[in-house]
């Protein structure tokens, strides 16, 4: 931020400590217990500065939003992190807390919280699960283009009833994993909101168009608060294959938080490498006044240190197969990011190996 420059948005960035696992990331393991025990001291220190009960709203009820989208490895939320914010509340005034979610790819929300262990932390804390795939909803319109294949999708009414038309009663907390997306260039804030359609209207324009209906989804409703889950980052898109993992995973061990999020994706992008004119959605967010005044990190005010991110982290898939497979490239656009740079129309071998520079 300028020197002088005054700015009402406040993002944490606050860096763990505690050692991360020593294995092969190859191995998805548990945050060891002093790794919990630093990640419960710095969400009850973001949380304490940045309101902590002054929060709450009306109702006194909590409505918690992870990225669940299945249990693979590195693709969900630690839970040891969802737990401590669960617990924060707990502590600090809370009626009822609700964890929600629609995983995606078809899978069933309530298997995938048995999966990634927020089952478990339900039934320790208290806090009621909610699974959107299995309630029932109402018909909104995606506004942002005529150019979509589809510009109608279906959200849940718990997610109608209680965070848009109560929105002035109930505290919603975003609290999505630190991962780049190979469409949206990440997957953080504002990208976690994506499971409020339903999985049936998710793959029309799941593109290039994706960028702009993640703002049209973020024109009815934002978070009160976003939390980045940060133990660990993946590059190379949002599903790291476990294989890759040293490659893919990146163990980051921030925790990036804010108020606006999208000031706070901003600068979750910033740990990547990445700006604006990498994240359609964010630059989108902040055309259409979404970002409540802020129009790059100048206007951010930083509480914690983000110079030491100085590499551009790739956000497209992993280019490595197996050497008897064969990829076939067209000349005109062949994924959402547009044209694949191919010298011709067909390649023998899968590029790289794993491991390969």
């Amino acid at each position: 931020m300028e020197e002088g420059k005054m700015t009402n948005t406040k993002v944490y960035v606050k860096h763990l400590t505690s050692d991360y696992q020593k294995e092969s990331r190859t191995k998805f393991l548990p945050l060891s217990k002093e790794m919990s025990k630093e990640i419960k001291d710095v969400v009850y220190d973001i949380l304490d500065n940045a309101g902590g009960e002054a929060l709450l709203k009306e109702s006194k009820n909590v409505y918690i939003k992870p990225n669940g989208i299945d249990g693979k490895a590195y693709c969900y939320t630690r839970p040891e992190f969802v737990e401590a914010v669960i617990q924060y509340w707990k502590e600090h005034g809370a009626n009822k807390i609700y964890l929600f979610e629609n995983s995606t790819q078809s899978n069933f929300t309530r298997l995938v919280y048995e999966l990634t262990g927020y089952a478990a932390i339900c039934r320790r804390t208290g806090a009621i699960p909610v699974y959107l795939d299995e309630d029932k909803g109402q018909i909104y319109q995606f506004k942002g283009s005529d150019e979509y294949q589809s510009n109608t999708f279906e959200m849940a009414n718990f997610v109608i009833e209680n965070l848009i038309r109560d929105r002035d009663k109930n505290l919603y907390i975003s609290l999505p994993k630190l991962k780049t997306h190979s469409m949206a260039g990440v997957t953080l804030g504002v990208k976690n909101q994506w499971a409020f359609p339903r999985q049936s209207d998710r793959g029309f324009d799941h593109n290039y168009m994706l960028g702009s209906k993640l703002v049209d989804v973020l024109s009815y409703l934002r978070p009160d608060f976003t939390m980045i889950e940060g133990v660990e980052g993946t590059i190379y898109g949002h599903y790291p294959v476990t294989t890759l993992a040293d490659e893919a995973v990146l163990p980051l061990k921030v925790i990036v938080a804010g108020k606006n999020v999208v000031a706070t994706d901003m600068v979750g992008a910033r740990i990547f490498g990445l700006g604006l004119d990498d994240v359609p959605h964010l630059k989108l967010a902040v055309e259409k006044g979404f970002s409540e005044g802020v129009q790059s990190l100048d206007d951010i005010e930083i509480d914690g240190d983000i110079s030491m991110y100085t590499e551009k982290y790739p956000t497209d898939l992993y280019d490595a197969f197996p050497a008897d497979v064969k990829l076939i490239y067209g000349k005109e656009q062949t994924s959402g990011t547009g044209a694949r740079p191919a010298a011709g129309d067909f390649r023998a071998g899968g590029g790289r190996s794993p491991g390969a520079p």
